[in-house]
């Protein structure tokens, strides 16, 4: 297992580079973050996980938005090749290949969870990366064992949705939803992975109809991007 080897001070001079990079990519960068949560509580957030840029805009969000002690469990293939640096913003690794590194990872993950009331895990808990358009959405049971083993951690599904819009550039729509309403029976594994599956298909599936139909009152520009030309 890769653990985690969190630096501020590298944080703190990525972060510019990470929103240069992001600017210079998008054609528009659209946040909705008015979903609910409670502060001072342990929190994982979900996502759907379909584009490279997931994880920079994860961050991003964390830095500029959330504000939380961020982690975020990744594959080791990612660790150890294109995105060793996120060791230090807080990445980890879990084996989906092997039952006892799946184990430690999920006990690791607890542990960090329970160290700090601001901590934030961030898990794409398809496990892999998937076209935005696959349903249904599957999710690995790794979410439900941790929500089952901290009952005071409040479960927050974060959407992205990828567009063109007729630009050279892509766009993306972001959204913090609101977190789930877990009780004792529901914060058992496999009632929770379905819950939150459900949850993240429904919630994901609103978003993409709300895009086609160019219903976006609820989103603002979250930072001033580089737009590119419009092709003639």
């Amino acid at each position: 297992m890769i653990l985690a080897d969190k630096s501020r001070s590298f944080t703190k001079v990525y972060r510019m580079y990470n929103r240069w990079l992001l600017r210079r990519s998008f054609e528009q960068i659209y946040l909705d973050d008015s979903g609910f949560m409670e502060e001072g509580r342990p929190t994982l957030f979900i996502a759907n996980h379909s584009n490279w840029w997931d994880r920079l805009l994860v961050l991003q969000l964390n830095e500029d938005v959330l504000k939380r002690d961020m982690y975020a469990m990744m594959a080791p293939k990612g660790l150890k090749k294109e995105f060793r640096f996120f060791r230090k913003l807080g990445g980890f690794s879990i084996n989906p290949d092997s039952t006892v590194e799946i184990q430690r990872s999920l006990r690791y993950s607890v542990q960090l969870l329970s160290e700090a009331a601001n901590r934030a895990l961030w898990l794409f808990p398809q496990g892999e990366m998937q076209h935005q358009e696959i349903r249904p959405i599957q999710l690995m049971s790794g979410l439900g064992s941790i929500v089952e083993r901290m009952y005071d951690l409040q479960v927050v599904p974060v959407l992205f949705y990828y567009t063109y819009d007729g630009n050279r550039k892509p766009s993306v729509y972001i959204r913090i939803t609101d977190a789930l309403v877990l009780d004792e029976e529901c914060r058992k594994r496999k009632i929770a992975t379905r819950i939150a599956q459900e949850a993240l298909q429904t919630r994901l599936d609103h978003l993409r109809q709300e895009v086609i139909s160019c219903e976006t009152t609820h989103f603002s520009q979250w930072m001033k991007t580089v737009k590119s030309r419009r092709e003639v």
